[in-house]
């Protein structure tokens, strides 16, 4: 299970960096605008750097409240809190699969706690299924 802490925290790093670039492009977030109908980028000062909107014949169409409150509220800068929060995961996670116990009385809680820690990997790793590098055995 090591191996897919490992792929799994690269899998983050992946994310990370992907955010980080889009963070670069839109410095300050992302802004729907009901009335225009347009996902505003803005940039570091909270001015509108460009906006997107759905073109369909030429004309311009709506994007739709839908895709406007969804890039709203990832924000990157939520999205970069999220892979910091899988990171502590996946590390607590690789220290339950590593822990031995010091009192051998201890030993089936530890490897109860080892078991959990297995099956929430494999949990986590679903997203990323699609992934080059992804293991069957890893599936649930």
């Amino acid at each position: 299970m090591d191996d897919l802490v490992t792929w799994l925290l690269a899998q983050v790093a992946k994310d990370e960096h992907r955010i980080k670039r889009m963070t670069l492009a839109a410095a300050g977030g992302w802004r729907y605008d009901r009335e225009r109908f347009r996902l505003n980028e803005l940039d570091s000062e909270g001015q509108v750097r460009w906006n997107l909107a759905s073109h369909a014949d030429g004309g311009e169409q709506p994007i739709g409240d839908v895709l406007g409150e969804y890039m709203e509220n990832f924000q990157p800068a939520r999205m970069l809190a999220e892979c910091e929060a899988k990171r502590r995961i996946l590390e607590d996670l690789g220290m339950c699969l590593n822990s031995r116990p010091a009192d051998p009385d201890d030993e089936g809680w530890v490897e109860s706690r080892a078991e959990e820690a297995r099956d929430i990997l494999r949990i986590m790793a679903l997203p990323y299924a699609d992934r080059e590098g992804f293991k069957e055995s890893w599936k649930i």
